[in-house]
């Protein structure tokens, strides 16, 4: 398992070098921690030849990412990230989506692909000077989060299905993630497939997940947090890799909070966005190591 922290000075996409700095971040995120970028055609190598765009939603580039586990021989898995300038240009947005096939010209095959998680909204924001890029994985998961400084910032996990020992299955994958629209509250989406199979329905407006019954939720000095389950046709193992909190306990943008899922204690960290359709006040916290 590997993590990964970038610190962009100037993350203004309209100047050339902080645009190919913060895409070649996002591109060794997933390389550090344990992804296989693949070959494509129409992907650039060569990240210094990028310019950027003077009008929005428009494709720098993208990456198609392989998994690198014990499965991934018999139940292959990929990851393709989108660079799309902003709805303002200044930013970069990510188009993220999952698939087990794919034509090695960015395009998924499977009848299993989940739905891309996009944004085409036009929106302005101003850039935060140090912005971060944090990655967490180890081939069979990735958790990304993306510029939670600014308003159009984003998070994404991939993974495959949980066994009950807390281990990755080759039954299916989940992948969950925000777009990039300046809110004060982003749509947090959730799909899962079981392999071989059309993905089950899209979530947004609501996502299988538990709720402490504690309060409060610090209860004996530990923090009592809520998971998020896939859903296909019926919940699913609950995923390690994301946690629902909320602002009375974990109000610190990246602070960082310890948790043990399946028995094994990970860090979190707070990211900010939350999603009113869940529960007043929630906050996510992705897994970092």
């Amino acid at each position: 398992m590997a993590s990964y922290y970038k610190s962009i000075l100037n993350p203004n996409m309209q100047v050339a070098a902080s645009l190919v700095e913060t895409v070649s971040s996002v591109r060794e995120a997933f390389t550090t921690c344990g992804f296989t970028r693949t070959v494509q055609s129409g992907s650039l190598d060569n990240l210094n030849t990028l310019t950027p765009f003077g009008t929005a939603n428009q494709q720098y580039t993208y990456d198609v990412f392989a998994f690198n586990d014990s499965w991934q021989s018999t139940n292959p898995l990929f990851i393709r990230v989108r660079y799309f300038s902003g709805g303002q240009i200044n930013g970069v947005q990510l188009y993220c989506q999952m698939g087990t096939a794919h034509n090695s010209s960015g395009s998924f095959t499977g009848i299993d692909t989940l739905t891309e998680i996009s944004n085409v909204a036009a929106y302005t924001t101003t850039p935060v000077s140090g912005s971060t890029i944090h990655g967490c994985g180890d081939g069979s998961f990735m958790t990304v989060a993306y510029f939670p400084q600014m308003a159009t910032g984003q998070f994404f996990v991939f993974e495959r299905l949980y066994g009950t020992n807390g281990q990755p299955t080759g039954s299916g994958f989940h992948m969950l993630g925000t777009e990039g629209n300046v809110v004060a509250t982003k749509i947090l989406y959730s799909q899962t497939a079981i392999y071989g199979n059309a993905p089950a329905s899209r979530e947004s407006g609501f996502i299988p997940n538990s709720k402490s019954s504690r309060r409060p939720s610090l209860y004996d000095g530990r923090f009592v947090a809520g998971l998020i389950y896939p859903f296909a046709g019926r919940p699913l193992n609950p995923t390690p890799n994301i946690l629902v909190a909320f602002t009375a306990d974990v109000n610190a943008i990246l602070q960082t909070v310890p948790y043990t899922v399946y028995g094994t204690q990970r860090d979190y960290i707070n990211f900010g966005t939350n999603s009113p359709n869940m529960y007043t006040n929630n906050v996510f916290l992705l897994r970092s190591t």
